[in-house]
C-alpha cells in the first residue's frame, strides 16, 4: 500500500484518541447526557465568534444529526482540541488532564500540517512526518496515563493507553513495510529501465530481448512462485518503449484480462504496434477486435476481414466463437490428418 494514502489512518488515530479521551473525561465530570446540552451553547457561541473555522464543521453536523443523535464519535481532532483549550473558566476545562495542553497542541499541528500537503511530497517526508505524528500521539497518551489529581481510574486510564500503544506500533510497522516495498519498487523500476536500454542500444536487440525476456520469466516472487507480476511489469514497460517483440504479448493480456480487466481498445492498440510479430492467433484477435467494433480506431470491418484471410492455412482451420458478451470471435483449430 502507498504510503500517501495510509496518511488516513493516522488522521483516524488522532481522532479515537481524542474521541476516547474525551469520553473518560466527560464520564466523571457530567451525568448521563447533560453534557450535550453545554457543548452544544459551546459551539453555537464559538462558530458566532472570530473563531469560527474552528467551529462551523460540529455545528454544522450538530444541525444535520439533531442534538439528541449527536455523539462523542461525530467529533474530529479540531473539534475536541478547541472545547478542551477553551476559556480556563469553561464548562469543559475540568475534562483537561494537567499538563496536556502542549500535546494538544501537537495533536493540532499535525492534524494542520497534513491538511495543508501539496501532493508532491516524497514518500520519504511522508514517513518522517509520520513518524512524528505517532511520536506525538505516544506523548498524549503518556500524558493521559501520568495525570495527577485525575478522576479517572488508573485500570481504565492504563486500558486506554494499552489499547492506543498497541494500534500505534502496528501503525509504525505498517509505514515502515510500506516504504520498504516503496525503495524495492523503485528498485525494480530503475533495473526494468536498464534492461530495456541494454535491448535497446544492443547490436542485435532481438537476441537481447530474448535473453534478457528468459531472466524475467526464471525470477520467482518471495513465495517461490514465477513472479508473473514482475514479468509482465517488464512487458508492459517494454512495449510502452517501442520494443515491437513486447508488443504482442501485451496485446494478449489485455484482450485476456490477465492480471487486468479485459480491454480491447488495448488489445488492439498494442497488436497493431507489433503487428509484424504477430502469430496467426493474435492476428485473428486483432480482426475479431475490427469486425466488432471493439476499438477507437478507424480500422473497418472489411480490414479485419483481410486479416482473417491472410490466416488461411491448410494446417488449420479458423473457427468462430462467442464471447461472454455475444461478440463472435475468431480463432484456429489445427487440423488432423489421418497417417
Amino acid at each position: 500500500m502507498k504510503i500517501r494514502n495510509r496518511i488516513a489512518d493516522i488522521k483516524t488515530l488522532q481522532a479515537h484518541i481524542l474521541q476516547d479521551y474525551f469520553s473518560m473525561a466527560l464520564s466523571v465530570n457530567f451525568i448521563d447526557d447533560i453534557w450535550k446540552s453545554i457543548f452544544h451553547d459551546e459551539v453555537q457561541k464559538g462558530a458566532e465568534s472570530q473563531y469560527r473555522n474552528n467551529y462551523v464543521g460540529a455545528w454544522n453536523k450538530m444541525q444535520l444529526k439533531g442534538l439528541n443523535h449527536y455523539s462523542i464519535d461525530d467529533m474530529d481532532t479540531t473539534t475536541i482540541i478547541t472545547i478542551l483549550k477553551g476559556t480556563k473558566d469553561g464548562p469543559f476545562n475540568y475534562c483537561k488532564f494537567s499538563k496536556i495542553n502542549q500535546y494538544l497542541d501537537l495533536l493540532q499541528d499535525d492534524r494542520n500540517i497534513d491538511a495543508h500537503t501539496t501532493g508532491n511530497e516524497a514518500d520519504s517526508e511522508l514517513l518522517e512526518w509520520a513518524y512524528g505524528s505517532l511520536h506525538n500521539i505516544s506523548k498524549f497518551i503518556s500524558a493521559v496515563v501520568n495525570a495527577k489529581d485525575c478522576k479517572v481510574p488508573d485500570d481504565e486510564r492504563n486500558s486506554y493507553a494499552r489499547k492506543y500503544k498497541a494500534k500505534i506500533e502496528s501503525l509504525r510497522l505498517q509505514f515502515e513495510n510500506d516504504y520498504k516495498e516503496t525503495l524495492w519498487a523503485d528498485e525494480i523500476e530503475q533495473s526494468i529501465n536498464r534492461d530495456i536500454e541494454r535491448i535497446k542500444t544492443s547490436k542485435n536487440p532481438h537476441n537481447t530481448y530474448v535473453e534478457i525476456t528468459e531472466q524475467y520469466i526464471h525470477k520467482r516472487d518471495n513465495e517461490g512462485n514465477r513472479d508473473f507480476i514482475l514479468y509482465n511489469e517488464f512487458m508492459q514497460t517494454a512495449a510502452d518503449a517501442g520494443i515491437v517483440w513486447a508488443c504482442s504479448w501485451i496485446g494478449d493480456v489485455y484482450f485476456e484480462g490477465l492480471l487486468t480487466d479485459v480491454d480491447y481498445i488495448k488489445a488492439a492498440e498494442y497488436y497493431e504496434k507489433g503487428f509484424s510479430q504477430l502469430v496467426p492467433q493474435q492476428k485473428l484477435r486483432l480482426a475479431s477486435i475490427y469486425i466488432n467494433d471493439l476499438c477507437n480506431s478507424s480500422h473497418t470491418k472489411e480490414e479485419g476481414m483481410t486479416i482473417i484471410k491472410s490466416c488461411e492455412n491448410p494446417r488449420w482451420k479458423i473457427i468462430t466463437y462467442t464471447s461472454k458478451n455475444g461478440h463472435v470471435f475468431y480463432s484456429l483449430q489445427r487440423i488432423k490428418h489421418n497417417s
